[in-house]
């Protein structure tokens, strides 16, 4: 008698199927994200810029209330000789011309206005500051903003705007706006 044997039988099927991306589909992903990383970049460029704008803008509107605060408060400078009769205090003044911003106090003398030495705040290149030539005296008494009508000062890098509005009644604003008059 013949021993039994077992057949067993592997049958493999080759159904493998590779998938995988074409090199079309790979360049293209790769080209959508190089164009979002670029507009990105070029979006945070165009932030930093808004942002040194609106920082000058800040600083000079900073400088314009601390000002108006030294002259509501009767400040003087050390060793002024606003406090000395017949001499009093009007005032401080402001001034912008060619990005500096300078302020001073003015006493009146006699009668006569006297302006004492300025200290001065420089804005630095690419911003511009475009304001009245006209400079601002906030009085000591009555309290208000001494000039002919609203004040504005535009602080810009030609794309960007600040606008700070100073009016008689030396009400202080500062917005980022669209434009500047």
């Amino acid at each position: 008698m013949k021993p039994l044997r077992s057949h067993i039988s592997f049958h493999i099927r080759k159904n493998i199927s590779l998938s995988a991306f074409t090199l079309v589909e790979l360049l293209i992903a790769t080209a959508i994200i190089i164009l979002l990383t670029g507009g990105v970049l070029a979006g945070f460029s165009g932030f930093g810029t808004r942002q040194n704008v609106a920082q000058a803008g800040q600083n000079v509107e900073n400088v314009l209330r601390s000002v108006q605060g030294k002259a509501y408060n009767g400040e003087v400078s050390i060793g002024s000789t606003c406090i000395s009769p017949p001499a009093s205090l009007l005032g401080w003044q402001v001034g912008i011309n060619n990005n500096i911003v300078s302020y001073s106090e003015v006493c009146d003398v006699s009668g006569t206005p006297t302006v004492y030495p300025a200290v001065n705040v420089t804005i630095s290149p690419p911003v511009t500051i475009m304001a009245s030539p006209q400079p601002i005296l906030f009085r000591t008494l009555p309290k208000r903003a001494e000039i002919d009508s609203a004040n504005i000062i535009c602080v810009t890098d030609g794309n960007n705007f600040y606008q700070i509005t100073v009016e008689r009644s030396g009400n202080i604003s500062g917005i980022k706006a669209a434009s500047c008059p």
